[in-house]
């Protein structure tokens, strides 16, 4: 199933994968996707448990997807495949900004444990159609980060 013009956000898709919420969870892939009221309903449409995957933040839908480095038998899981409008694969340095307009295809994984049965929407590629250059908010007025990634406050007591 392919679902199409979603706005993207916080993309953390290429390269290496980024710690978990918890570091000691392991590294993931993540990408939050904002659908419009008529996307969701084509997502339940296909299936789709939308109410555990699909959240309301702000006045938007926020499809949160998440690919764990390492499959649940300990190999290492593919990465989640981006492409470039024209078909040709993206470059795993050029980063995607938020606000930039993706065609997601994807699939529906059945989960069946203590929490029951839910249908899991799986990214499978990303189709770049807008990009939006990631560019960083650290002004560097509140603090900058080194090469060694210490956070390194400055004028901590003045006001």
């Amino acid at each position: 199933m392919i679902i199409k013009n979603l706005e993207v956000r916080w993309a953390k898709i290429l390269g290496d994968p980024v710690p978990k919420y918890e570091p000691t969870d392991g590294n993931e892939w993540t990408v939050d996707f904002i659908l419009t009221d008529e996307q969701v309903a084509e997502m339940e449409n296909a299936g789709v448990t939308t109410a555990k995957y699909i959240r309301e933040k702000n006045g938007d839908n926020i499809w949160t997807y998440r690919r764990s480095e390492l499959k649940r038998n300990g190999d290492p899981a593919k990465r989640i495949e981006v492409v470039a409008a024209d078909g040709m694969a993206w470059p795993q340095s050029k980063l995607i900004g938020n606000g930039s307009i993706v065609d997601v295809k994807y699939g529906i994984n059945e989960i069946n444990d203590r929490k029951g049965q839910r249908f899991k929407p799986s990214a499978i590629t990303i189709l770049v159609r807008e990009h939006v250059p990631y560019e960083s908010k650290g002004d560097g007025e509140e603090f900058d980060i080194d090469p060694e990634g210490t956070k390194v406050v400055e004028n901590w007591d003045e006001e």
